[in-house]
């Protein structure tokens, strides 16, 4: 009787511990969650790991190993990531979490660049995999990323496909692997089946296959426009967007000014029709502002003054559906109320403030030019010479100016989001524009693929002289910009970036800059 109470003791004692023990593992999962829902992959990363000591079954530290390392990935942690899945392989080889881990440990080399170690990783993973299932999609793992190497990727195909089709076998997929062709550095497309074969210039199809939307548009829009896209989606040696920067993205220079605990308040002001102030408020939340919904009713009925704030940022849209011109109408709904006239008139001259003006807000700073002081040869902005509304992904590149906001970014050539049906830059004169364009005002312009000033479109969507994309007064305390830097400023924006790169595009230095100058 004695031995038989003293057996229970002993399994309620065990049996408490245990659940202790999963309770402390549910509960240190549970913050890394949270954490890792926030995006604070670093503390989740930690608070995973703590689990995994608390854990009792095999199944559940697997669990928590795997978990810790996809955050470390998150965080672009290689080193932690890689050495958090090996110890997971390595310590709980026959769970099912570290069987997928063998597989991710490729992605990663090549993620972090060692693009043939995680090849031969992937492969080796799925030669050696029990599981179907699993190794066909580390094989088609492999094969997405074989291709996005484009070239120089057929080296590597070459010497890897005799093993390539033995796993195929291996696991009974043999015909679900079809050779349909091989890559070529020639722009032809070239076809053999059976005993018809097709061999046509890429340029021709491509000529053929936009013929009909190329008259569409000659009898729809501008044809000279037609014409000149026409001809630029055809040009075979067209090298494509790219980025080239005079700055490292990822040093956020803003950080010593944030660290001090002080956020600088901005005014994103708005206008009925104005769209894209989240965005414009997002960004400069970002870059150590404190951004305040601002709209012209609260300026007018004297709720809200611009004497509260170190930073204006009028925002793109479409103020009064544009009806009025773009920005026009806004424009005259601050110059013809007195009060609020003098109130931006002020804030324009205070030496410790800047102004942004994006799109429609670019629009209605151009139209009230005459109390910006330094804006003289600033033109105003009309309709695209398209004569429709363009949204596309633009090349610029910035050019040396006194704009505070561009400081450091000179020589650079990034893409942004393009948005407006009046963004053309007009002047008096032919002579004006040459002015104006040789002034040192134009903070970046439009350019070619080849770097050189866009002049045709759709690579200069609006039509503006000599590219002028953005512009700087004197002082370099208000930009106004046709394009959308806010909308660009990470690359997960973007709907193209390249590769290996990290979460901010180089716009976001313009926005760090507005934090550094208020300092």
């Amino acid at each position: 009787m004695t031995t038989r109470l003293l057996q229970l003791a002993l399994a309620l004692a065990i049996g408490g511990c245990a659940a202790g023990a999963g309770e402390a593992f549910l509960t240190a999962k549970g913050l890394g969650d949270r954490a890792y829902s926030s995006g604070r992959y670093d503390e989740a990363a930690g608070a995973y790991e703590r689990a995994g000591t608390k854990a009792m079954r095999a199944r559940d530290r697997a669990e928590a190993l795997y978990l810790a390392g996809s955050s470390y990935w998150r965080a672009r942690e290689w080193d932690r990531t890689r050495a958090t899945l090996a110890r997971l392989v390595a310590e709980l080889p026959k769970t099912d979490r570290a069987r997928r881990a063998r597989f991710d440990l490729g992605d990663l080399e090549i993620e972090a660049g060692d693009a043939d170690r995680g090849y031969a990783i992937l492969l080796d993973a799925a030669e050696k995999d029990p599981s179907h299932g699993l190794a066909h999609r580390a094989l088609e793992r492999w094969v997405e990323r074989l291709a996005e190497r484009q070239g120089d990727a057929l080296a590597w195909l070459e010497e890897a496909e005799p093993r390539f089709a033995e796993i195929l076998a291996k696991h009974g997929l043999a015909d679900a692997a079809l050779y349909v062709g091989a890559p070529t550095s020639e722009l032809r497309v070239q076809l053999r089946i059976g005993a018809a074969e097709f061999d046509e210039s890429w340029v021709d199809l491509r000529r053929a296959w936009s013929e009909t939307s190329w008259r569409m548009r000659r009898l729809r829009d501008d044809p000279q426009c037609a014409d000149e896209e026409f001809a630029a989606q055809t040009a075979e040696q067209d090298p494509g967007l790219s980025v080239a920067l005079s700055f490292d993205p990822e040093e956020d220079i803003a950080a010593p000014y944030i660290a001090r605990g002080a956020r600088p308040a901005v005014a994103i002001l708005r206008e009925q029709g104005v769209n894209s102030h989240t965005e414009t408020a997002a960004v400069f939340d970002r870059a150590g502002f404190a951004p305040h919904d601002v709209h012209m009713t609260d300026l007018l009925c004297g709720r809200r003054s611009l004497r509260e704030f170190k930073g204006l940022a009028a925002c793109g849209g479409f103020s009064y559906g544009d009806v009025l011109g773009a920005g026009e109408g806004w424009a005259k709904s601050i110059l013809f109320h007195e009060a609020v006239r003098e109130e931006f008139q002020g804030f324009f001259a205070r030496p410790d403030t800047f102004a942004l003006g994006i799109c429609n807000g670019c629009q209605m700073f151009a139209a009230l030019k005459s109390i910006i002081p330094g804006t003289e040869l600033w033109p105003r902005f009309v309709r695209n010479r398209s004569e429709q509304y363009e949204a596309r992904f633009a090349l610029v590149e910035v050019v040396r100016s006194p704009s505070v906001l561009l400081d450091g970014m000179a020589g650079s050539l990034l893409p942004i989001a393009v948005a407006h049906g009046e963004g053309r830059a007009e002047f008096a004169s032919a002579a004006a524009a040459q002015v104006c364009a040789t002034s040192g005002l134009v903070g970046f312009r439009y350019v070619n693929h080849d770097r050189s000033v866009a002049t045709a479109y759709p690579l200069n969507p609006s039509g503006s002289p000599f590219g002028i994309a953005a512009l700087s007064n004197a002082d370099g305390r208000v930009t106004i910009t046709m394009p959308h830097p806010e909308r660009s400023f990470r690359y997960a924006q973007n709907s193209w970036h390249p590769r290996d790169v990290g979460e901010y595009s180089g716009w976001a230095r313009l926005f760090r800059n507005a934090r550094r100058f208020v300092a």
